[in-house]
């Protein structure tokens, strides 16, 4: 995996990959307002993801302003079920969670609570920005580590006795000095310890569950090490990675990026647009189809028993758009008995001739 990981300036990343809307004057001005204090990022609390939950929602709010409206998206504290409920310590649910912030989307997400066993507080649970990952809804994904971890997926600078600086990405074996240079930066840029490892195969596998539980070409996400953070593109054929950059005292680059994504199309952050779920009348008109193919005898229990499976879950039924251009005809499938090749192998060369038999 960690051959498929490659680092590229922040600049880069921002120029060659982020789409969306850049900010006007007016919303920069806006954006500037919107601040973080550094205090809540240097320890080793929990503090750091309502921080950053509140943090991101301020920006992705302005999104839905004036030219940059658009489905409003949320940012919500997924990882806190993980910390709480499980004994992997949340490593099976990404700390913080972008989705649509729609009756759908809420109702899929379930809330991490105990307010959701009242019926009372039923709706109080699901306003809470505390919830479940659902891999169906979550568009963007940010993973959060304490400036003091050992366990970054990559390497960051890390904050000593308050001030920052930099520290190498460390790697728990001596060096004797007889590597070469483009394996110490890979060591520099990818950290060798067993906790990086395992830091990376837990992204990884966010990125993976993204993939698999929408139809996607790609996907960004974010990660958080104390005051400073990456931001991955993934993609089938492997990541790109951003430089870290600081973004408590300097949040300009955090904060154009989380705009910008605000103002995406579904396109630009990734979404196979050919591929949408169906609307409710699609899906009850194959309901009606099914069930008389049923009644008519015209469907094998094999197939009656497959339209159930696919039917009846909560899975999401999908619409697929085929362009008509790449539709094959059942003609262009006729085999070509009219005509053939005849090949000429010469030294180096083939040649083709057609010929009609």
């Amino acid at each position: 995996m960690d051959d498929k990981l490659v680092p590229i300036p922040v600049r880069d990343m921002m120029c060659r990959h982020i789409g969306g809307k850049a900010p006007t004057a007016e919303m920069k001005a806006k954006l500037a307002r919107i601040k973080l204090s550094e205090d809540n990022f240097t320890g080793e609390g929990l503090s750091a993801y309502k921080t950053l939950c509140a943090f991101i929602r301020s920006i992705l709010d302005l999104c839905t302003e004036g030219d940059a409206s658009g489905c409003r998206l949320v940012a919500r504290d997924t990882g806190n079920s993980g910390r709480s409920n499980r004994g992997d310590g949340g490593m099976k649910n990404p700390d913080i969670s972008v989705c649509k912030d729609h009756d759908e989307a809420r109702a899929t997400h379930q809330p991490a609570t105990k307010a959701n066993e009242d019926a009372e507080n039923t709706e109080k649970a699901q306003a809470s920005s505390e919830v479940a990952t659902s891999w169906r809804c979550a568009s963007l994904v940010i993973e959060c580590k304490s400036s003091t971890s050992r366990d970054h997926p990559f390497s960051f600078p890390r904050a000593s006795n308050g001030r920052l600086g930099k520290t190498p990405a460390i790697c728990d074996k001596e060096r004797d000095g007889a590597g070469s240079n483009r394996q110490a930066e890979k060591d520099n840029f990818l950290p060798q310890t067993h906790g990086a490892f395992k830091a990376r195969s837990q992204i990884s596998e966010y990125a993976l569950h993204l993939m698999r539980s929408q139809p996607r070409q790609f996907c960004f996400m974010v990660v958080v090490a104390g005051c400073y953070a990456r931001i991955l593109r993934w993609d089938r054929a492997g990541t790109i990675v951003s430089e870290p950059f600081e973004f408590v005292k300097d949040s300009s680059t955090m904060v154009t990026f989380l705009y910008k994504y605000g103002t995406m199309t579904q396109e630009e952050r990734g979404f196979d647009t050919s591929v949408v779920e169906a609307p409710r009348h699609d899906i009850d008109e194959m309901i009606v189809w099914k069930v008389g193919m049923v009644e008519d005898g015209k469907l094998s229990p094999y197939h009656t028993e497959r339209f159930k499976d696919a039917m009846e879950t909560k899975w999401p039924i999908y619409k697929v758009t085929i362009p008509r251009e790449n539709l094959i005809s059942a003609a262009e499938l006729e085999p070509k008995v009219d005509e053939a090749c005849v090949l000429e192998i010469h030294h180096n060369h083939i040649l083709t001739f057609p010929q009609r038999i």
